[in-house]
C-alpha cells in the first residue's frame, strides 16, 4: 500500500494529488500554472504591503504602537504627578501643555496606542454625570491634531472639559495600554492656570492657600482650635513623638471634619500612642493647588512643610486625609521629604491587630439616632455599614483592605459590611478631587449625588468614609436626602464610639 505521508516535508501526498486533479480539470498543469502562481504571489504581496502602509492612518495603528508602548513604559503610581521643572519654565517661558509640540514623544506615542475601547470613558464619574469630559476623546483629539499649528485649548479641547476632571484616576487604572489621561489633563490645566483662566471660586482657594496656608482662608492661629480642652500635645509640648498626627486643613477648620479629628485623637489616647500635632506650624500640603494646576503654589507649600517637618524627630506621620496621605507619601520625596506615612485607617488596623485597642463593650446594633440623645461624635453606628472607598486611598494607593478589617474587628463592634456596585480600586469618586470641591455644579450633574445613590442602593444604614473630602460631599448628599435615615461617619468615629466607657 503506498504511503500517504512524506516524512521529509510533512505534506500529505493524497492532498497534493487532489489539488493537481483540480488544476488539471481547468486545463492547468505544469508550466501553465507558473504564471498564475507568480501573479497571485505579487497580488498578495502588494495587498500586504498596502495594508501595512495604511496602518498609521487608521484606527489599527494601536496594533503596532500599543505593544511597543507597554514594553517601554515603567510602572507608574497614578498618585504621583511629575514635577514642573523651573529651569525649563524659565528657558521656554511656558507652563503646562498648550500645543502639540509641547508634548513629549512618549506622550504622543501613548496617544497613538489608544485602542478606542472606551474603558476610560465608562469608568469616568464626570462622563457618567453628563459633563463634557471623555478621557478617550481628549487623547484622540490631541492625537488627531498632530499637524495642528497653535493652541489645542478652545475649539479643540474646551476649558470646561478640562475642569470637569476630578483626578480620581479611574481612566488611568482602566486603560489597557497604560495611557495617563489624568496626567495629560492636569498638564493642560497648568497652562490654563498660567494664563489666568481659573473657574469659579477656585481662584480664591488658590490665593488663600498661598497667603494663609489653607483653602478656607482662615488664620493659621486657629488651626488647632479643634483641640481645645482635649489635652492634645503640640510638637512644642511633646517634641519627640512616635507619631506626628497630620490633621490637614479640613480636619482643622471644617466643623464636621473637626469631629473626626477629635474622634481620632480620642482613639490614639485610648491606645496609649505617643503623638503630637504641628498646630499652627502645619500648612496645606498643596494637593488642591497641584491638582487644579497651580504647580508654583504647591511648590511653596511643599517646601515650607518639608522645612518644618525636618525639625521634628518623629517616627511616622499618620493622617486622616487621603489627599494629604497621597501627597506626603508619593510627592514630597521629590522635594526632599522622605517619610513613613500611614493613613489613619491602616494605623487603626495596626492598633487593633497589636491589641492596643480594646474590644467594644457590646456589639453595635441598629439604633434610632434621632432619639438616642447622643452627639454624632459618640453615638454608636447603625448597621449594616457600607464603606465609600476614597480614590486617593483605595485606587491611587491600594488601601482598600485595612479599613474593612477595622469594620469587622471587635474594636468597632463587628459591624456588618455591605459592598456597593463599585468599591475598592474600582470605586466611584465623591466628586471633590481635582479642585472640584471649590467649583459649582449643576444640580443634575453632581457626582456626589450619583455616588450617594449607589451607596444607598446597598440598603446600608451607615455610610463610612476615610477622607474629609468624601465626608463633605457625601454629608451634603445625605442632607439633600434626609428621609433616607442614613448617616455618614468616618472610620475613626466608628472606632471611637465603640470604645468602652472608663
Amino acid at each position: 500500500m503506498p504511503s500517504t505521508f512524506h516524512r521529509s516535508n510533512g505534506v500529505c501526498r493524497s492532498s497534493v494529488g487532489g489539488w493537481r486533479k483540480s488544476f488539471r480539470s481547468f486545463g492547468l498543469s505544469g508550466e501553465a500554472v507558473r504564471p498564475w502562481h507568480l501573479a497571485g504571489w505579487w497580488v498578495h504581496m502588494v495587498l500586504v504591503m498596502a495594508f501595512i502602509a495604511i496602518i498609521p492612518y487608521t484606527k489599527l495603528l494601536h496594533f503596532v504602537v500599543a505593544p511597543f508602548y507597554i514594553a517601554i513604559t515603567p510602572e507608574h503610581r497614578s498618585g504621583r504627578l511629575k514635577p514642573v521643572s523651573l529651569e525649563e519654565v524659565e528657558e521656554t517661558g511656558r507652563v503646562g501643555l498648550a500645543e502639540v509640540t509641547d508634548f513629549t514623544q512618549r506622550q504622543l506615542l501613548s496617544y497613538d496606542a489608544c485602542t478606542h475601547c472606551r474603558r476610560c470613558e465608562a469608568a469616568c464619574p464626570a462622563f457618567a454625570t453628563g459633563k463634557p469630559l471623555s478621557p478617550m476623546r481628549v487623547i484622540l483629539d490631541i492625537a488627531e491634531h498632530g499637524e495642528h499649528q497653535g493652541s489645542l485649548h478652545g475649539d479643540i479641547i474646551s476649558a470646561e472639559t478640562l475642569w470637569s476632571c476630578t483626578t480620581c484616576g479611574a481612566c488611568v487604572h482602566n486603560c489597557p495600554v497604560l495611557i495617563d489621561q489624568m496626567g495629560t489633563i492636569i498638564d493642560m490645566r497648568r497652562h490654563l492656570v498660567g494664563e489666568g483662566q481659573v473657574v469659579g471660586s477656585t481662584q480664591s482657594a488658590l490665593r488663600t492657600i498661598a497667603s494663609r496656608g489653607n483653602p478656607w482662608g482662615l488664620p493659621p492661629e486657629e488651626r488647632a482650635d479643634w483641640a481645645r480642652g482635649l489635652g492634645v500635645p503640640t510638637v512644642d509640648e511633646n517634641p519627640t513623638p512616635d507619631v506626628l498626627l497630620w490633621v490637614g486643613c479640613a480636619g482643622s477648620y471644617d466643623r464636621r471634619n473637626q469631629q473626626v479629628t477629635r474622634a481620632l485623637s480620642k482613639v490614639l489616647k485610648a491606645a496609649g500612642v505617643n503623638y503630637s500635632i504641628l498646630g499652627k506650624k502645619e500648612r496645606c500640603t498643596g494637593d488642591p493647588a497641584r491638582r487644579i494646576g497651580d504647580e508654583f503654589t504647591f511648590l511653596e507649600q511643599a517646601t515650607a512643610n518639608v522645612e518644618t517637618l525636618s525639625k521634628v524627630p518623629f517616627k511616622r506621620i499618620v493622617t486622616q486625609c487621603a489627599h494629604c496621605f497621597n501627597t506626603l507619601k508619593n510627592e514630597y520625596p521629590d522635594f526632599g521629604g522622605n517619610y513613613q506615612v500611614t493613613h489613619h485607617t491602616e494605623y487603626l488596623q495596626e492598633l487593633i491587630a497589636s491589641g492596643k485597642l480594646p474590644a467594644a463593650a457590646a456589639a453595635n446594633v441598629p439604633t434610632n439616632s434621632a432619639t438616642s440623645g447622643t452627639t454624632s461624635e459618640t453615638k454608636p453606628a447603625v448597621g449594616p455599614v457600607v464603606f465609600h472607598d476614597p480614590c486617593y486611598l483605595s485606587r491611587h494607593n491600594d488601601g482598600a483592605e485595612p479599613v474593612r478589617e477595622v469594620l469587622k474587628s471587635k474594636a468597632s463592634g463587628g459591624l456588618p459590611i455591605v459592598e456597593p456596585e463599585r468599591s475598592g480600586c474600582n470605586t466611584f469618586c465623591c466628586g471633590a478631587g481635582g479642585g472640584r470641591m471649590w467649583m459649582e455644579e449643576q444640580i443634575d450633574q453632581r457626582v456626589n449625588v450619583a455616588r450617594w445613590e449607589q451607596l444607598k442602593a446597598t440598603g446600608a444604614k451607615t455610610v463610612a468614609v476615610g477622607c474629609p473630602f468624601c465626608m463633605t460631599m457625601l454629608d451634603d448628599a445625605s442632607k439633600a436626602d434626609a428621609d433616607s435615615g442614613i448617616e455618614v461617619k468616618d472610620i475613626a468615629e466608628l472606632v471611637a464610639a465603640a470604645l468602652p466607657d472608663k
